[in-house]
């Protein structure tokens, strides 16, 4: 993973002042997903940043979460339903409990991050019990808008992305030791797409042309996501993974 200090105030920065996240949620429809599949017990989220989505997962499960950011973690403590669940840890360098201890684990937008995402999952599949979900998501370079944006997808936009593989590379990690129950793409979200440069690129065009775009393309994706549906792989800017650790042979 790249170094702790790379997620600081600037990086979260961007996530603030999001009116659609905070009416819909930090991941539309992923709760409505898992709870489907596992309705209930004890959750860790790893990479859970500044605890968004841990905040909201608490009300339905005996959450914790880990985060190799200082900053991140200074954040998500503020929240009182959070105090005393957080611990700072490094994805891949093991995580300090105890194996078969949870019976949800979620990877949301972190595995791109990671250089060997294989020793993350392996770890996940360690900490959870016999029948216990992981939950993955992870940019989709299958997307259209991978193709219409090209270098600015937001996929290659972040450059502590080490990660960007297709669908059968993550399926194949995930089918080692799982068992796929669902895969989810959340939609067309990076707006604006379609601008050039020149005229395009003024600071108001490009507001404007976002805005529109949010209300039109995002916003029914979102309402889709928050029902569970989703959207096809070619729309979908993430892939959803959601697998269950198969149970030992006897």
């Amino acid at each position: 993973m790249e170094n702790k200090t790379s997620f600081g105030p600037q990086y979260y920065r961007r996530y603030s002042g999001n009116l659609f996240q905070t009416i819909w949620g930090s991941k539309p429809g992923a709760l409505k997903v898992m709870k489907k599949i596992a309705g209930s017990g004890k959750l860790l989220d790893v990479g859970c940043g500044i605890g968004r989505f841990l905040n909201e997962a608490s009300a339905r499960y005996d959450a914790f979460g880990t985060e190799i950011s200082e900053y991140a973690l200074m954040s998500a403590r503020h929240q009182a339903c959070l105090k005393g669940r957080l611990t700072q840890a490094d994805a891949l360098k093991g995580l300090p409990y105890r194996s078969g201890s949870f019976d949800v684990v979620t990877a949301l937008d972190i595995v791109e991050h990671l250089e060997h995402p294989e020793l993350f999952i392996a770890e996940a599949w360690r900490l959870l019990r016999p029948g216990g979900l992981l939950v993955i998501s992870t940019p989709n370079p299958d997307s259209l808008g991978r193709a219409i944006k090209k270098e600015q997808w937001f996929g290659y936009r972040d450059k502590t992305h080490v990660s960007i593989q297709p669908e059968e590379f993550w399926l194949r990690l995930v089918s080692r030791e799982g068992r796929l129950k669902k895969i989810f793409y959340d939609g067309l979200w990076d707006s604006p797409y379609f601008l050039r440069n020149g005229f395009w690129a003024l600071p108001v065009v490009r507001g404007l042309v976002g805005l529109a775009q949010s209300l039109t393309i995002v916003l029914p994706f979102i309402v889709m996501n928050h029902l569970g549906l989703g959207s096809s792989r070619r729309l979908g800017e993430n892939l959803w993974l959601f697998a269950c650790k198969k149970h030992e042979e006897r």
